[in-house]
């Protein structure tokens, strides 16, 4: 269900839509590409916590006299790291538009000027 639902953000932030019908959108996406799609989330999913737990760890055994909790040790990594997934997510769904819809970059910018 996460792999159908999870390119519902980046529609409503690039085609403005509302929760529902975004939900909606994201479907119709990632429906023609499933396997694609689920493929690269659960590299981006295992890439992100692997690195996350590494270097939570690093930060553990070099603050080792300090005390440090996890919950600080492995939340620092992973806020540094969410921006990077968020792009991620935005570069998947504008590659399922290019390949999909035939969709262009001058159409998307008619579309954000509202031309």
């Amino acid at each position: 269900m996460y792999v159908y639902l999870g390119l519902f953000a980046p529609s409503v932030v690039f085609e403005k839509k509302n929760l529902l019908t975004s939900l909606i959108r994201s479907l119709e996406l990632v429906g023609r590409s499933f396997w694609k799609v689920f493929g690269s989330f659960l590299i981006i999913s295992s890439f992100t916590m692997i690195t996350v737990l590494v270097i939570g760890a690093f930060f553990k055994t070099v603050l080792n006299g300090a005390q440090v909790p996890d919950v600080i040790a492995f939340s620092v990594p992973y806020v540094l790291f969410v921006p990077y997934v968020g792009s991620f997510y935005a570069l998947l769904y504008f590659d399922l538009r290019l390949r999909g819809e035939r969709f262009d970059y001058e159409l998307f910018e008619q579309e954000a000027l509202g031309a």
